[in-house]
């Protein structure tokens, strides 16, 4: 009897920017590329509160992410990364962030903070 693996990591989120993109390029081994962060916070929940996670953006999706500005609802359609390193007093620090596969611009910038 075989096994069978099914590996699935697929999230759709919708928030309001909580700040402009930062937009960088980094050099990786397929050459020079573009990397857009910026954080979103979820509407709050009367069970969960409301969550901010930071998206991460490559390539033609930053080309994308470059038009965020603070407060402007995004839907973001990617995928969970989670990256451990050692922060500045040597504790081991777990991030979890949205690798983004897709993106799209709900409203302007402004409205509602909620």
């Amino acid at each position: 009897m075989s096994s069978t693996r099914l590996s699935l990591n697929r999230c759709i989120l919708a928030g309001r920017a909580v700040g402009d993109p930062v937009t960088k390029h980094v050099t990786s081994r397929h050459g020079e590329t573009t990397l857009t962060t910026f954080s979103i916070r979820t509407p709050n929940d009367t069970y969960v509160g409301s969550v901010i996670i930071e998206v991460q953006a490559w390539s033609r999706v930053a080309a994308v992410a470059q038009h965020i500005v603070k407060g402007r609802v995004v839907a973001v359609d990617g995928q969970l990364t989670q990256h451990e390193y050692l922060g500045p007093d040597g504790k081991k620090v777990t991030r979890t962030s949205l690798r983004a596969d897709r993106l799209q611009l709900i409203d302007e910038a402004g409205g509602d903070d909620g």
